[in-house]
């Protein structure tokens, strides 16, 4: 482990709610807790107190005590299908007091590093689905499989938490989770507890059907759910998670109906005139338009990988004119024409 690395995760925290479900599973497989903690730095009662915290070098220690002993490639899975909106604390009670769960889609994914700093999200726009594209922001080797199971089946167990009866089923067979490994043998057991699962893709996504995300949440009540972001601002800050301005901007600019918003647009959003957002931006040393181009260039990327549309669509989607366009601005970016790329990619699609 390199002193860089080992400083970020002595650095970086999450919260003890994912220590406490491993001890937990630990318990019912008839290992005591403190194998589990040994060497940790981390005592029971610290974990059990509210609110509590702990490094992700030791999260990475008790995972490495859980592992060691349980022999259990499919752990991942277990942990993650166990999680529910209740068992996460305040942004799980935000998450039921959402109007939609497109609402409650955007607290989780703002607001998650109040849970974990292992990963960073970003939404993605079709005409027919909202993709989370899910990336390590923190190395997760040797346990990165393991925590792709988590994340992706607790992520899918919220969701059922949080649907009615009639809507979890339709969820279940238009929701798609992508893992860019190949299927391991103990998925077999744990596939009717998921929605479509694909291995082998180029990235690692949830994929949800975007009629599904204006379905609303029975417990929903606008004013908790201001409450608790209110809160989670409060945390975020304290944990020195200050969203800059460009992380602000890229959040708004998505792609709706061929159309990304304009720059008008997202300073009304971020409630700040043109010319302040101009400000901000220029003080980064950035553009509007750079900023636009780099999501463009995002996008079009993971249309081309992902989906089988014509490059004639992917460009309409991404907001160009005529295919000419795209395809200059394409290779600007990459230095290759979005027929080569796809075709570089083609053997990693279904």
């Amino acid at each position: 482990m390199t002193p860089e690395l080992f400083k970020q995760l002595s650095t970086e925290t999450l919260s003890a709610v994912f220590p406490l479900a491993v001890i937990s599973l630990a318990d019912e497989r008839d290992i005591i807790p403190e194998k589990i903690i040994a060497n940790t730095g981390v005592t029971l009662d610290q974990l059990q107190r509210p609110s509590a915290r702990i490094t992700a070098l030791a999260m990475g220690a008790i995972i490495y005590n859980f592992v060691r002993r349980v022999k259990d490639p499919s752990i991942g899975l277990e942990l993650g299908l166990r999680s529910s909106h209740t068992k996460i604390g305040l942004l799980g009670f935000g998450l039921m007091s959402c109007n939609t769960y497109r609402e409650a889609l955007a607290m989780s994914l703002k607001y998650s590093r109040t849970l974990t700093p292992f990963y960073s999200l970003n939404i993605i726009e079709t005409a027919e689905q909202t993709i989370v594209d899910v990336t390590e922001s923190t190395p997760l080797d040797p346990f990165r499989n393991l925590g792709f199971d988590i994340f992706f089946s607790e992520a899918w167990t919220i969701a059922c938490s949080l649907l009615e009866p009639k809507q979890l089923a339709n969820a279940q067979k238009t929701t798609e989770i992508w893992f860019d490994r190949p299927e391991p043998d103990y998925f077999e057991k744990f596939k009717s507890r998921l929605p479509v699962v694909r291995w082998d893709m180029p990235s690692n996504q949830i994929r949800y059907k975007r009629s599904m995300l204006d379905h609303p949440i029975k417990t929903a009540n606008s004013t908790s759910a201001h409450i608790v972001a209110e809160q989670c601002e409060k945390e975020m800050s304290l944990l020195g998670y200050h969203e800059n301005i460009l992380d602000k901007v890229r959040g708004h600019l998505i792609c709706r109906d061929g159309s990304y918003p304009n720059l008008g647009e997202v300073a009304q959003h971020l409630h700040m005139s043109d010319r302040t957002l101009k400000r901000k931006l220029r003080q980064k040393g950035v553009t509007f338009i750079q900023l636009l181009n780099d999501v463009r260039q995002r996008d079009s990327l993971n249309l081309l990988q992902t989906t089988q549309l014509t490059i004639d669509d992917i460009a309409s989607r991404v907001g160009y004119s005529t295919p000419t366009n795209f395809t200059r601005a394409f290779r600007q970016w990459t230095g290759k024409t979005p027929g080569r790329c796809r075709k570089e990619n083609q053997s990693n699609t279904p």
